[in-house]
């Protein structure tokens, strides 16, 4: 038991590798030093190949179990500051009046939330996709030609002071 609970506490603070680098020398250790005959790695008796197996899974099982439960924690944790964000967003649209400041405030949210720059096109009266008028964000793209030519891609390049 001692065995499989420092197998567990390697897998909570050192992840898969460790688990298992773990499992395998606490293996190796208990046959050298509680296996007759001791101190070799000599095993006599079939019974403990059984143990030392049964012993490696359950070591490899909890490691990988501990490892799925950090992963979800990790990904809830990317989740709740996505939520935050949005809602955070939500409540600033709700509070703006105005296309060029909606527009601000969504490409000021899009980026952060997906840490990139971000473009906000909108159609005119004939339309034609148009930047807002509003002065450019330093998160925003604009750099961004509009081709009409090829089925209305959007294509984009980086031009100095755009």
């Amino acid at each position: 038991m001692v065995y499989l609970l420092s197998s567990a506490l390697v897998a909570v603070y050192g992840g898969r590798r460790a688990a298992a680098l773990s499992a395998v020398l606490g293996v190796l250790a208990f046959d050298f030093l509680f296996v007759p005959p001791r101190y070799s790695f000599a095993v006599t008796d079939v019974q403990y190949l059984l143990t030392f197996a049964i012993m490696l899974s359950v070591a490899l099982i909890i490691g990988n179990l501990n490892a799925s439960v950090r992963l979800q924690a990790r990904v809830a944790g990317h989740r709740e500051r996505r939520t935050a964000l949005l809602y955070a967003m939500t409540r600033q649209l709700a509070q703006t009046r105005g296309r060029d400041e909606m527009a601000g405030v969504a490409a000021s949210h899009v980026s952060q939330v997906f840490a990139s720059r971000t473009a906000v096109l909108f159609a005119d009266e004939y339309g034609r996709i148009t930047y807002p008028r509003a002065r450019p964000l330093e998160h925003s793209y604009r750099g961004a030609e509009l081709d009409w030519r090829n089925g209305c891609s959007i294509t984009t390049s980086l031009r100095a002071g755009h």
